[in-house]
């Protein structure tokens, strides 16, 4: 998997120019979760990928939507479960400020779909997130974003004991990774 995603970044990297200004670009980051919650307890951030499209630039302003998607293992070894994994789902509009060449902050809103690997339970709610991201050349950069989830609801499940229960109303995910614009 580690090969094919370095031969995807390289083919796209040796194909596009060198463009900042640039419309979209795609992101690998390494997802962890922060808060002391029952999902941290039981799950690993594995990959998060996510590709962003800017749809408004102005002089100090860029608008654009984003869509992530995270991908998270159960901690313990369960074969059986249908909640091994855990994949969260972000589409959301951003906000990034570009006063300087190098260094752009960015604020973010939009919705979060969480979902448990072959079972029917879904949860939702708000997300807000806030980030950087740091120019290393006219199309690579580095970013730190931080998610805040604020679930509508909490998981039940009374047929099997394998679902978290969320004590917790919301859930945070500090993101950790690369870009390339295309």
């Amino acid at each position: 998997m580690k090969q094919n995603l370095f031969l995807v970044f390289f083919l796209i990297f040796a194909i596009k120019s060198f463009s900042q200004d640039s419309k979209y670009s795609i992101e690998s980051n390494y997802p962890i979760l922060t808060k002391n919650t029952l999902l941290k307890e039981k799950y690993y951030g594995v990959i998060d990928l996510g590709f962003r499209g800017r749809f408004l630039r102005a002089d100090r302003l860029n608008m654009g939507f984003h869509l992530n998607g995270s991908f998270f293992r159960h901690i313990e070894n369960i074969k059986a479960s249908s909640f091994k994994n855990l994949y969260i789902i972000q589409p959301k509009i951003y906000a990034e400020f570009n006063n300087s060449q190098k260094f752009r902050p960015l604020l973010g809103i939009g919705y979060s779909l969480m979902t448990y690997r072959k079972s029917g339970s879904v949860d939702d709610g708000v997300n807000l997130s806030v980030g950087f991201s740091y120019n290393i050349t006219k199309v690579l950069f580095l970013q730190i974003q931080y998610d805040s989830i604020f679930w509508t609801e909490e998981f039940t499940d009374n047929r099997r004991n394998y679902l978290p229960v969320v004590h917790d109303s919301d859930n945070q995910i500090l993101k950790l990774g690369i870009g390339y614009r295309l």
